[in-house]
């Protein structure tokens, strides 16, 4: 899934705020941001329900969520979310 397919019932506005981010990022909706370390979150994914933790080098830099206690869009690359099998 790309991160600008649609669905999750965002609208136009929505996608429109994330137009910027290049085509070689996956948003993987709403994740809640519950820990970190050095080189990593740990974060829980609305969608899935799953808890994993994540590379910080693999969230991309306008991702709205990426540190403890956040509740947005998680914004990470392409490659890493197919070899996690997140998309």
């Amino acid at each position: 899934m790309s991160w600008n397919d649609d669905d999750f019932g965002h609208d136009a506005e929505h996608r429109a705020q994330y137009a910027d981010i290049d085509s070689d990022s996956e948003n993987l909706g709403k994740a809640r941001i519950l820990g970190e370390t050095n080189k990593a979150v740990r974060a829980r994914l609305d969608r899935s329900g799953m808890t994993l933790w994540i590379p910080k080098s693999v969230i991309h830099d306008d991702s709205p969520a990426w540190k403890v206690n956040d509740y947005d869009d998680l914004i990470v690359k392409t490659w890493w979310a197919k070899k996690e099998r997140l998309v």
